[in-house]
């Protein structure tokens, strides 16, 4: 071997790595942004259901539900519950 062909493989060997940094850069790169995206999903849909849940028990109260006993438990039975009885 002559210093023409141990040259030759060194470069050969430092492309192959640099090739090997690309695509392992480019893999995390890429599950980097499937997981921020999953990560952000999560997040919107989170919100979305606090947003949905504290929406709930306010229209509940205000469509005059009764504190005690499921909605509108009063509505069907026509009595209305008093504490002197």
């Amino acid at each position: 071997m002559n210093v023409n062909d141990l040259v030759q493989q060194r470069i050969e060997a430092a492309r192959h790595r640099i090739a090997t940094t690309r695509r392992t850069r480019a893999e995390l790169t890429e599950a980097r942004t499937r997981g921020l995206t999953h990560r952000h999903t999560h997040k919107l849909r989170t919100l979305a259901q606090r947003e949905h849940a504290a929406e709930r028990p306010t229209s509940e109260h205000e469509a005059g539900a009764s504190p005690i006993g499921p909605p509108g438990e009063s509505e069907r039975s026509g009595q209305r519950c008093t504490s002197g009885d």
